[in-house]
């Protein structure tokens, strides 16, 4: 008796000797019965874990992941509007408190208006744990939960997370005569500027399964269900 296939863990794919790839009507490969990342925290595992300890922590994050860099900047350009805006509002009142306005200028100051150039001395120098802790948290930990920004964040997300990706990256590495005699190409690019990175398979199924097995390669070949 065949024993029922469990389910894959997310960006892993399945672990029997035999690895099957479904093919599209376009010859696209992707590993079957693969478990995809579907939000940034699984895209990101490396650095979901080890941020929300303080504002350092976050600031040693936005390092190593330039899509959370992007939200940390959105941030600062948010905070440093926000204290214009009391800046604005202490210099309006009838009795201005000329301390608070100083107060308020040398915050502001201290925040370049390029975030790039400012965010990670905010972080380090500026943000305490109360404001780190009520303002950025939460906001954060909903960024990790939501799905990745495709055609933004592409170039950062991890190649083995999604079925395509793991398909191109094994065909990448199985050794060129192998490939050619299976008839798949691994495709980075079309043309300058293309996002199409996949393994294709250029000729028929049954016959690239029928290579496969008189060549004992441990690879099959399946439609891809509609």
């Amino acid at each position: 008796m065949m024993k029922a296939k469990q389910p894959m863990p997310l960006g892993h794919p399945p672990s029997e000797s035999i690895l099957e790839f479904e093919v599209s009507p376009e010859g696209t490969l992707r590993v079957a019965r693969f478990a995809e990342a579907t939000i940034r925290a699984d895209f990101y595992d490396d650095v979901v874990e080890r941020w929300d300890a303080s504002p350092a922590d976050l600031a040693d994050a936005i390092q190593e992941c330039q899509p959370l860099a992007w939200e940390v900047h959105s941030m600062y350009s948010d905070r440093r509007d926000q204290l214009r805006a009391e800046l604005e509002t202490a210099r309006s009142r009838a009795r201005p408190d000329e301390k608070e306005i100083a107060a308020l200028e040398s915050r502001l100051n201290a925040m370049p208006g390029e975030p790039e150039e400012g965010a990670r001395n905010w972080l380090l120098r500026h943000v305490d744990e109360a404001y780190f802790n009520a303002s950025m948290v939460e906001r954060i930990r909903s960024w990790f939960a939501e799905p990745p920004r495709w055609g933004w964040e592409d170039d950062y997300l991890p190649e083995m997370a999604t079925a395509q990706g793991a398909a191109l990256a094994y065909f990448r590495d199985l050794d060129p005569a192998s490939s050619e005699l299976l008839g798949v190409d691994a495709i980075e690019g079309e043309h300058p500027g293309s996002s199409y990175y996949a393994a294709v398979l250029r000729g028929d199924i049954e016959k690239a399964n029928a290579v496969a097995r008189a060549a004992g390669l441990p690879v099959r070949f399946v439609r891809q269900k509609a």
